[in-house]
């Protein structure tokens, strides 16, 4: 499924762009703009060919690209901060755009910032707090090494164990879906206790693949201290929010912005969900973040802002980027084509 989900972004969406479902969403769905959600920017030379996360990533002239086309397209970036205003104040006079990042990747202050500064954009980090302080893991990136290194893998797992052949390409995606599903899923205790036993089997070091790929307070702390950086709250752990109990939700969120704005010396205001879709976030973590004083809270749920988004402020959409995105692609989202497509989806599967 989910290769089946990149031959259709690449090879139809830019299709469906090409043969006139932009112009057609475009006068009904485009509104006053869009949130773009990305992870990361990375070159192009991982020698792993077994990499689901690149899914996630775009290389730095893709990034370039993209910048350049929605400015080209008559759109201003601008932060989350000024977005806010916007939609508060009704101000439909210019469409715009805001560049927002999840987890707090090393990548951001490294490659996206400097490509940012390069334009003069502003962008958004949402920070995973305990990635930062060592608490929780990137665990993905652990778990894809482990996938492409071996050929069969067990892991127990609620009693029993679960076993894998990952010799082959679809065996390797089958594999890592599985045990993602598996990690994600878990409570704290479980996903540690999982961790432990795959360093243990297969030498794994979850923790350092972790530190290798995340920023460093110090860098958070520099990047928070630019006009052009904004940083918002992300979790603690990273963990479905819709799966923990309201104790532990609330804590999750409010003790990522509690820590954030200690590091910081400052409020902060913004906030993603975690995953971000249905089924992982709903009305129960739009009100705790209500209750917290949150200005916004982001979701991943595919559309453009519109100007009733100025009562859904906890609840906003975003855009998603993927790794071999195109002009067409983006051309697509910014018109509301791609927000019809997901529409019309709905509506079958709902039929």
């Amino acid at each position: 499924m989910a290769r089946l989900g990149k031959i259709q972004k690449r090879d139809v969406y830019p299709l469906l762009h090409h043969l006139g479902l932009s112009a057609i969403a475009r006068p009904l769905l485009s509104g006053q703009g869009a949130i773009f959600c990305f992870h990361r920017v990375l070159p192009d030379d991982d020698p792993l060919a077994f990499r689901p996360s690149r899914e996630f990533a775009v290389t730095p002239d893709v990034f370039r690209s993209m910048i350049e086309h929605i400015q080209s397209a008559g759109y201003d970036i601008i932060s989350i901060s000024e977005m806010h205003q916007r939609l508060t104040a009704g101000d439909t006079s210019r469409k715009f755009v805001c560049l927002t990042f999840d987890d707090g990747y090393l990548d951001n202050y490294e490659i996206a910032q400097p490509i940012c500064a390069e334009y003069g954009v502003p962008m958004t980090i949402y920070v995973t707090t305990g990635a930062i302080d060592g608490r929780t893991t990137y665990w993905w990136y652990g778990l894809e090494d482990l996938v492409a290194a071996n050929t069969t893998i067990a892991l127990t797992h609620r009693g029993g164990e679960l076993t894998f052949q990952a010799a082959e390409t679809d065996g390797k995606h089958q594999a890592y879906e599985a045990l993602e599903t598996a990690l994600r899923s878990a409570s704290e205790d479980q996903q540690i206790a999982m961790m432990v036993e795959l360093e243990d089997r297969y030498g794994i070091d979850f923790n350092r693949l972790s530190r290798d790929n995340a920023m460093s307070w110090e860098m958070i702390v520099e990047l928070d201290q630019r006009d052009d950086v904004e940083i918002g709250a992300h979790t603690v752990n990273h963990k479905v929010l819709a799966e923990l109990s309201d104790v532990h939700a609330r804590e999750e969120i409010a003790q990522s912005r509690q820590v954030l704005e200690d590091r910081l010396s400052r409020p902060v205001t913004h906030f993603a969900y975690p995953y971000g879709h249905v089924g992982t976030c709903g009305e129960r973590e739009f009100e705790i973040c209500r209750e917290l004083g949150f200005s916004t809270a982001v979701t991943t749920n595919i559309a453009t802002l519109k100007p009733e988004d100025k009562s859904r402020l906890l609840r906003l959409p975003r855009l998603p980027v993927w790794a071999d995105e195109t002009r067409a692609t983006a051309a697509l989202k910014l018109s509301g084509g791609l927000e019809l497509v997901h529409r019309i989806r709905r509506t079958g599967a709902a039929a």
